[in-house]
Parts: structure tokens; C-alpha cells; sequence
């Protein structure tokens, strides 16, 4: 069931990631994608951040991430997710291996 989940969630990261990529410009950042759907959403975020957590996860973190392009994140969750799918499918159907007693 989990590996389920994990798979559908890797399809639908992965064709998020495509259709990012093939809509916009490939080198066009998250901050610049994110600031188009709403301009103050990167400042609440800065707020949030910064109030709740250390400025590090800000400066070590988030803004790494701001900087690449936008079809990057989807993506390689996309291909996380689908790491998960397999490693969990790969286990389901794994046969377990039990000794009987006394041999």
C-alpha cells in the first residue's frame, strides 16, 4: 500500500517537474515563479523562518533552493519519492526467511 502512495506521488512530481520545465524558461528561478502567484509570499516566508528557526535554515537552505530554477524541486522529489516506491516494492515482495525451531 505504501509503495503505492510513493509511486503515485512520484508520477505526479514528475509531471509537475516536466511541465514546468516545458512551459517556462528552463533557467527561470522558484523565487521568480513563486513571487509572480504572490508578491509578499517570499517576505512571510523570510518572516516565518526566521521567527520559528535559526537564520541558517534561511541562508543555508531556503535560498539555495529559491535560486534554482523551478522545475528542479518537483523533480528531484519526484525521483525521491520514486526511490521510495522501489525500495518498498522491492521489499514487499521480498520472501521471508524464518528458520524453524529446533534445526
Amino acid at each position: 500500500m505504501a509503495a503505492r502512495v510513493s509511486l503515485a506521488i512520484s508520477a505526479v512530481l514528475l509531471v509537475v517537474g516536466v511541465a514546468l520545465a516545458s512551459l517556462l524558461p528552463l533557467d527561470e528561478p522558484l523565487s521568480q515563479v513563486l513571487a509572480g502567484y504572490d508578491p509578499t509570499l517570499l517576505m512571510r516566508l523570510q518572516h516565518f523562518e526566521l521567527r520559528h528557526f535559526d537564520a541558517f535554515l534561511w541562508q543555508e537552505l531556503t535560498v539555495p533552493v529559491l535560486l534554482r530554477p523551478a522545475w528542479i524541486l518537483p523533480f528531484g522529489l519526484g525521483v525521491v519519492a520514486g526511490g521510495c516506491a522501489l525500495s518498498l516494492s522491492w521489499r514487499e515482495g521480498e520472501p521471508s526467511v524464518r528458520r524453524r525451531p529446533g534445526r
